[in-house]
């Protein structure tokens, strides 16, 4: 039996444009040759702590944090200033209080959000205002996401994949705070926070399939 051939299209007919569902992904940010290595002993940004503490605080929970905060750490949180390298060992002890805290996936967002205006916001805002005028999307930041990361974190590395016009995957590698419920769900509100300054309403879920000890993934969407 002869094999059918594709019809061919009549002379100045153009193809369907593919549906954005199935457009063939397009890396835009690849892993680093660091991110792929294991992470031992990393570091992470002071201001994620200071942060996020406010933020706790503010919510009436800074007594309950200290208490479910192992006491070796307890002099490092209190003299910890904005703008440090920290040891991964307290980034870990720090987000497990928090965890153990049990609040809400919404106040974790909530948190997030804050967490990400801050430490952000200063930043994606004078790349923002450099790009005025230029049809301005959150690809702009997503696009130099490793950049935001060794911002805040020293071991592992991401990739940030294009699916759709306005839906990118994100990926974080070897990064040794993926194991714990609460920094997944905050670092949510994180991303949500830096790309709602280049859209009207940013969207971003946990891709569970992706998420590991070591790992994460997120799908971010925005309208």
């Amino acid at each position: 039996m002869k094999e059918r051939l594709p019809a061919r299209s009549a002379p100045g007919a153009t193809r369907a444009a593919t549906p954005a569902s199935r457009q063939t992904p397009e890396v835009l940010v690849p892993l680093s040759a660091a991110g792929e290595r294991p992470t031992t002993n990393g570091q992470f940004r002071s201001t994620l702590l200071t942060t996020s503490l406010k933020a706790i605080r503010d919510r009436g929970h800074g007594d309950r944090y200290l208490e479910l905060l192992p006491e070796k750490h307890h002099d490092a949180v209190r003299a910890c200033i904005a703008g440090m390298w920290l040891p991964m060992e307290l980034g870990i002890a720090h987000y497990e209080a928090c965890d153990a805290l049990g609040l809400t996936e919404s106040e974790q967002m909530a948190i997030g959000k804050e967490v990400g205006l801050t430490i952000q916001g200063t930043f994606l805002g004078t790349m923002l205002k450099l790009a005025k005028g230029a049809g301005v999307t959150p690809w702009l930041c997503l696009g130099q996401y490793q950049r935001l990361y060794d911002r805040l974190l020293v071991g592992g590395g991401v990739v940030v994949t294009k699916v759709g016009p306005k839906e990118a995957r994100l990926e974080c590698h070897n990064l040794l705070l993926a194991r714990i419920p609460y920094f997944r769900t905050a670092f949510r509100g994180v991303n949500e926070a830096s790309c709602e300054l280049f859209c009207t309403k940013a969207y971003v879920l946990e891709i569970k399939a992706m998420c590991t000890p070591t790992s994460l993934g997120y799908r971010i969407s925005w309208a």
